[in-house]
């Protein structure tokens, strides 16, 4: 382990005496089923990669995950118009937004921006949102269920001459409730995360760099068990070190290092070491990508795991790209991770990490005419140790189950925009799972066959736009019996529409109606969500 870190530091300490780009965020779409939307901190798992010259697309083009995801992908909430982005640089220091509505629906949010110089920028956000209404459970009996998110996050920014050095504090609390079974209905947890990250700036020197060092924990104030006062603390580091070799080509090595302890007997704390070296070369056409991901931890499943990293994209034209890739890595089924999943999970048990030998995929992307985007994929995808919700009938707590799973996965992207008048997006996957479980009906009970997501904006008249959409999930067509209570996750299914008005400069009104077809949704074991519900409010810019 010491030989470990002491590589490990070694790679760190070279790649801060050299660099200069401006570092490029990856998107990583994490998909959250839960009742009510929680938001996990995740700042601290952010990747930097380099660019690599991609499609001509559109300049609305967008990008989807097409990955297969390991539970159902499904919101009831209404997408946000545009001014939950509200602040830009050169724009408006302050923002604020509060709306209410049935079954106590709250959304309060603040952002305050000020540019102390040329070269430093502090911001200051907080948020509340959530809800507490009268919902009925799988049996039909009421439950009072609430669940309130609150946070409070600050930055600092301070731009050098060829690097950009940041501060981040975030804090966040979540108070809910159980379906109560047992005389205990209350849970209350805090997520904190603390980081300081270094990056270079420029685009055309030879080495470059981004690298993040923080702290982050996650605790139950509630938990049981041997928990007591159950937390999850994890010192952590993660960046991205490449290199132009030529016009044509670069090197690189992306690395996060989790160390994390918890306050229980029953737990071991680990370290995790996740590499991704690569190289690259493009042509006028086509680019290549070589890479792997060499993933090593020091308990739970220990030892090191490969998976590739390969890509090949070759454009026809400027509108139409072919793509073949395979892919792969270790994700920490950490608390983070598992209440991104489910806010209800019980700390009862030590999940091992789900690895993905295997992700391979084709596509095609094109852009037949200006705003018009098209993405058409396929792929098959090994999962091991995949979680899946364990099915109860008298719930409480989210456990979960891990096996194998592989998925053969399919589907389609479409956007269409017509100047500043009108915007659809569209996407449908189809999936097809199997699993070597003892149990494959009851652990694939969960897993999505169709998702399929429509949302439209269309600006009304200069200061009126409206929005709508659709998501819909077919779950797989399975039951279970579990004693003498036969179940079945049900599809899901949310109609919703919305408006925001400009009422003077600067001063918004917006509404939002959601599950417009009163559907039964329950997103995991048995948890209802909110049927007919709405919220509306105001919105400030100054």
């Amino acid at each position: 382990m010491k030989k470990n870190i002491l590589l490990f530091l070694s790679l760190i300490s070279v790649s801060l005496t050299s660099y200069s780009q401006k570092d490029t965020t990856m998107n990583r779409t994490v998909i959250v089923e839960n009742n009510y939307n929680p938001e996990i901190m995740d700042a601290s798992k952010i990747n930097v990669l380099p660019k690599i010259e991609d499609f001509k697309a559109p300049k609305n083009d967008i990008r989807y995950s097409t990955n297969a995801t390991p539970l159902t992908s499904f919101s009831d909430k209404t997408v946000d118009f545009q001014i939950s982005e509200p602040l830009k640089r050169g724009q408006k220091n302050g923002y604020l937004r509060a709306g209410y509505g049935n079954y106590g629906n709250t959304d309060i949010f603040a952002k305050y921006v000020v540019d102390l110089t040329s070269e430093d920028r502090l911001s200051f956000e907080t948020g509340l949102d959530g809800m507490k209404g009268k919902l009925k459970d799988w049996n039909s009996h009421d439950w009072n269920g609430r669940f309130f998110t609150s946070h409070i996050n600050a930055d600092y920014s301070h731009y050098f001459k060829n690097y950009l050095f940041t501060v981040q504090g975030k804090f966040k609390s979540q108070v809910f409730n159980y379906i109560n079974h047992g005389g205990f209905d209350k849970q209350h947890n805090t997520i904190a995360d603390v980081n300081a990250s270094l990056s270079s700036l420029q685009d055309n020197t030879p080495i470059n760099f981004y690298v993040k060092m923080g702290y982050r924990s996650f605790a139950q104030k509630f938990a049981l068990g041997d928990f007591k006062q159950g937390s999850q603390g994890d010192f952590y580091i993660n960046g991205n070190v490449w290199g132009k070799l030529n016009d044509e080509s670069n090197v690189g090595i992306n690395f996060e290092m989790d160390n994390l302890s918890y306050s229980s007997r029953t737990l071991d704390g680990y370290s995790a070491l996740r590499t991704n070296p690569y190289y690259s070369l493009k042509g006028d056409d086509w680019n290549i990508r070589i890479g792997a991901h060499a993933d090593y931890q020091t308990a739970l499943e220990k030892g090191v795991e490969f998976a590739p990293d390969l890509l090949v994209q070759y454009s026809i034209d400027d509108r139409y790209q072919l793509y073949a890739k395979v892919d792969g890595g270790v994700m920490l089924n950490d608390f983070y991770r598992l209440s991104s999943l489910s806010p209800y999970f019980i700390m009862n048990r030590q999940y091992l990490s789900t690895s993905v030998p295997f992700d391979g995929k084709i596509g095609f992307k094109a852009s037949p005419m200006n705003e018009m985007w098209l993405h058409l994929f396929a792929g098959y995808r090994i999962n091991k140790n995949e979680l899946s919700y364990i099915v109860s009938s008298e719930p409480s707590y989210t456990q979960f189950y891990q096996d194998k799973a592989n998925c053969v996965y399919g589907g389609g992207e479409f956007r269409y925009s017509f100047k500043d008048l009108f915007d659809i997006n569209t996407k449908a996957v189809i999936y097809k799972w199997n699993s070597k479980a003892a149990n494959e009906d009851l652990f694939l009970a969960s897993k999505p066959e169709l998702t399929l997501d429509i949302d439209l904006r269309y600006r009304v008249i200069q200061n009126l736009y409206l929005n709508g959409g659709f998501s819909y999930v077919k779950r797989i067509d399975n039951k279970d019996i579990i004693g003498d209570y036969r179940y079945k996750y049900d599809n899901l299914n949310n109609l919703y529409i919305g408006a925001e008005y400009e009422i003077f400069d600067n001063i918004s009104v917006y509404a939002k109606l959601n599950n417009i077809l009163n559907s039964k949704n329950y997103r995991e074991d048995c948890y209802p969500t909110e049927k007919f519900n709405f919220i509306g409010g105001l919105s400030f810019k100054f």
